[in-house]
């Protein structure tokens, strides 16, 4: 399951934020078009997304695919699904509760690895967290989009993924003094136009002691087929 919730923080510590030739192209800087697509953030309704994640993890080669839906307006609300492990995870969180899929039936969960996930899926909330950091980032331009990459190296930079890592997971926050980030990427692609985001990647390198032992994870995730206000409602499945 911290396979998993590497995944799944690593996607939701970013699905927006910030590829390759400098910080400004023509009139825009990438601070500049970073905070436009915020602009754009702050006032959807909702957002679908598919992922695509291959870890690998001592050597194991570790593919995992899903879908993920959001409602921020008029109240916050998620449901994904994951292929994880050769298993399908199903989750909704809605009306501050989270229900998992189990044995084809929904049964609210008790993991507090699962619940409490309101401000993990508060893609708005992790934008302004990456503000600060938008600019040092690169920007170009290819075609009607412009793509902008981070490489953030800094200390601020990894105490940020550090707590955003631990939300939620009281047992991989006890992990954090023996884990360190490396080769960060994140590289997004936003529409020149409507300043949305259309796809989104990042890469990352962890290290991290688990029961005496140095553990390597080389993630390598994708966000793609992103849609603005594109889902209408989520409901509690056991209702």
């Amino acid at each position: 399951m911290k396979n998993c919730k590497l995944v799944i923080i690593a996607l939701i510590i970013s699905m927006l934020a910030l590829s390759a030739c400098g910080k400004k192209e023509g009139n825009m800087s990438a601070e500049d078009v970073f905070k436009k697509a915020s602009e754009v953030t702050d006032n959807m309704k909702s957002l679908s997304a598919k992922l695509n994640v291959s870890q690998e993890i001592q050597g194991m080669d570790n593919n995992i695919s899903g879908t993920m839906e959001m409602i921020y307006k008029p109240e916050p609300a998620s449901y994904s699904k994951m292929s994880i492990f050769d298993m399908d995870i199903e989750t909704i969180t809605v009306d501050n509760k989270t229900f998992m899929k189990q044995d084809g039936e929904w049964t609210e969960s008790s993991s507090a690895d699962l619940q409490g996930s309101t401000d993990d899926a508060d893609i708005r909330k992790q934008i302004g967290d990456l503000s600060p950091f938008s600019k040092d980032a690169k920007l170009k331009e290819s075609g009607d989009n412009y793509i902008i990459t981070m490489n953030p190296e800094n200390k601020d930079f990894q105490k940020y993924l550090e707590e955003s890592m631990a939300v939620g997971d009281s047992e991989l926050a006890g992990m954090l003094d023996d884990m360190k980030f490396s080769d960060v990427e994140y590289s997004f692609t936003i529409d020149k136009k409507s300043y949305k985001i259309k796809s989104y990647d990042m890469n990352m390198t962890v290290e991290m002691k688990v029961q005496n032992q140095t553990v390597e994870v080389v993630q390598k995730a994708k966000v793609d087929d992103v849609e603005y206000d594109s889902v209408k409602e989520i409901k509690d499945p056991t209702k």
